[in-house]
């Protein structure tokens, strides 16, 4: 989990299962086409930061099985850090 200086967010289940009842509920209640859109993008972000998450953790896990240690790997040719970072947002920009 991030603590308040870490600047990386974690995604869980509950997250992405509250988007898309939101979204899935102003699909069914007919609300504004353009909320409903926006509704649709935080879903689809915060799928693809979850996943984000699970590449970098199976990363992380291969590489300590790789070293033969328990900890993070400081090998030069580590994967960077994918995780989002707050307040990013692929729609912007």
């Amino acid at each position: 989990m991030a603590d308040e200086t870490d600047p990386r967010v974690d995604v869980t289940d509950a997250d992405i299962l509250a988007a898309k009842r939101a979204w899935l509920s102003a699909c069914d209640r007919g609300l504004d086409p353009a909320r409903t859109a926006r509704l649709h993008d935080s879903y689809r972000w915060l799928v693809s930061a979850q996943a984000q998450q699970i590449a970098e953790q199976f990363r992380q896990t291969h590489r300590r099985r790789r070293d033969g240690g328990d900890g993070p790997s400081s090998s030069a040719d580590a994967d960077e850090d994918v995780r989002p970072t707050r307040g990013s947002d692929p729609r912007a920009g």
